[in-house]
């Protein structure tokens, strides 16, 4: 159980502090870390922003971690369904599709041969996973399998009146 404070954040704002705190991580890595939100970048969600910003670091460090030296990560954003869906996309690991339905799950390393330092303690998706339904929203995770990076796209509703499609 979490305290979250509601207020209107704006979507683009979370995403650019997200970016500034994996920068020096992608820079480590020499990996290209971008994003592209197009129209959503002025989304107001009515979310916690410490957050939100939890949800969209773990998902970066997660893609992080899991590509090559000089690899992509990029947050992409569209609008869909009265909300707005924010993919992570990486051209890592890859998640073999036996894996796929756990991923989420407490504790769950699909990769059993990394550790700690290089795996995580596999609870950061479950967090995310948490904290996104605890907003109203959903997280999903596709991949095409080993070698072929993975996608995980989190979808939340923006405040009333605002124009999505």
């Amino acid at each position: 159980r979490f305290a979250m404070a509601l207020e209107p954040v704006r979507l683009g704002s979370a995403v650019e502090t997200a970016l500034a705190i994996a920068a020096p991580q992608a820079e480590a890595a020499a990996a290209d870390l971008s994003a592209d939100l197009g129209e959503t970048a002025d989304r107001l969600l009515l979310a916690d922003a410490e957050r939100l910003g939890e949800v969209l670091t773990n998902l970066i460090d997660n893609a992080l971690n899991h590509i090559g030296p000089a690899g992509q990560v990029r947050i992409e954003a569209r609008d869909a369904d009265g909300g707005v869906a924010i993919a992570v996309r990486d051209d890592g690991d890859g998640i073999a599709a036996a894996h796929l339905p756990y991923v989420f799950d407490r504790f769950y390393r699909a990769d059993t041969a990394r550790d700690r330092q290089r795996g995580g303690s596999g609870i950061g998706l479950a967090i995310v996973k948490a904290v996104t339904a605890a907003h109203g929203g959903t997280v999903t995770a596709a991949s095409d399998g080993t070698g072929q990076g993975a996608v995980f796209t989190v979808w939340l509703p923006v405040l009333p009146s605002q124009p999505t499609r």
